[in-house]
């Protein structure tokens, strides 16, 4: 096995200064096309809500593209079985040829034009977030992985959960902050409204 460790460490060093998902995305794709073969890589993202687990898909395009959370594709996990293996477990799951795995949902496959994907459990103590996610598309073909680069990828799976824990829980506090300002605006317009009709009373 063969890490590159002045890789991780220059990862590490971006992604402690992360405060978004697009700068945590940026600085991971920055990291696999320098130790890897691949030169996509996304993150499938767990959400819990009453109808059961979504997965919320987080890509960009490039340096400069911005990431929404709120646009971002969303899908139901279901009974998906590769989902499931990739969600429950705690392992990576390499899928050659997309195209070809009983796994996979085929309809997907056909209009993303993925070929290979290789998928990596986020874990942050007992809890899974999703999965950090690299693959080929289109014309590059199927791209196998080597146990190298499979090592590789599982290291930096497990310092992108610890940035992406990060900033989750910063944007969730920040959407916090913006809700409750916006019921407070809503407090002293009716405050006012009141005050209004009073003086016409």
């Amino acid at each position: 096995m063969t890490v590159d460790v002045r890789a991780l460490l220059e990862l590490s060093a971006d992604l402690q200064g992360a405060s978004t998902f697009a700068d945590i995305l940026n600085a991971a794709n920055r990291a696999v096309a320098r130790t890897t073969r691949y030169r996509a890589t996304w993150l499938a993202v767990i959400e819990d809500t009453p109808e059961g687990q979504w997965v919320r898909i987080l890509a960009i395009a490039g340096e400069a593209s911005e990431l929404v959370w709120e646009k971002s594709p969303r899908f139901p996990v279901g009974a998906d079985p590769l989902l499931r293996e990739i969600l429950e477990g705690d392992h990576p799951v390499v899928v050659d040829d997309m195209r070809l795995d009983a796994r996979t949902d085929k309809e997907m496959v056909a209009r993303t034009d993925i070929r290979t994907g290789i998928n990596v459990p986020m874990r942050i103590g007992g809890a899974t977030l999703g999965a950090f996610c690299v693959g080929s598309f289109g014309a590059e073909g199927v791209v196998p992985p080597t146990q190298d680069e499979v090592e590789q990828l599982t290291v930096a799976a497990s310092l992108v959960a610890a940035a992406f824990d990060r900033v989750r829980l910063l944007f969730q506090r920040n959407l916090l902050d913006e809700q409750a300002r916006t019921l407070a605006e809503k407090g002293r317009a009716l405050e006012e409204q009141v005050r209004h009709l009073q003086r016409l009373e």
